[in-house]
């Protein structure tokens, strides 16, 4: 999860994280989500379609198009925005989670990021969720060195 949240929203070169995976100022035009005006926004579209949603590492399609699986699994207390980044990096025996004083519940595994069937308002680069390993609701992706 950390690694996810470094590449989406991480400047190397400020030193700053991001709101968003292309910057700090809501375009819901750069990312491919539901409810875009374009021909082609709110459909899965082939990776990279959209060179706008770019990270500051280059890593492209963070913000929309399709959401990612991590290997981690879902906690509560994940905190990268101040330092020391806390970073569970749990991967093994995902149990359902829930909030104290709070009806909801998240299994399993985590999801970042945003799909093609989400609006503008759930482009945050940090958002983040919960959710059994058996459905399809994310990819997993991975970074090369160049």
């Amino acid at each position: 999860e950390a690694e996810w949240e470094l590449a989406a929203r991480h400047d190397p070169a400020t030193g700053e994280d991001r709101t968003y995976s292309w910057g700090n100022e809501l375009h819901p035009r750069v990312a491919n989500v539901f409810g875009a005006i374009e021909p082609n926004r709110g459909r899965l579209a082939a990776p990279g379609s959209f060179p706008e949603d770019r990270s500051p590492v280059g890593a492209l399609d963070m913000g929309g198009n399709r959401s990612e699986w991590v290997a981690d699994c879902y906690t509560l207390d994940f905190t990268c925005a101040s330092e020391p980044c806390t970073d569970p990096k749990r991967t093994t025996q995902c149990k359902e989670v829930c909030s104290e004083g709070v009806v909801e519940c998240w299994p399993g595994r985590l999801v970042r990021g945003a799909g093609a069937g989400d609006d503008g308002s759930e482009l945050l680069a940090k958002r983040r969720w919960g959710t059994f390993p058996d459905t399809t609701d994310g990819i997993r992706c991975a970074l090369t060195a160049r």
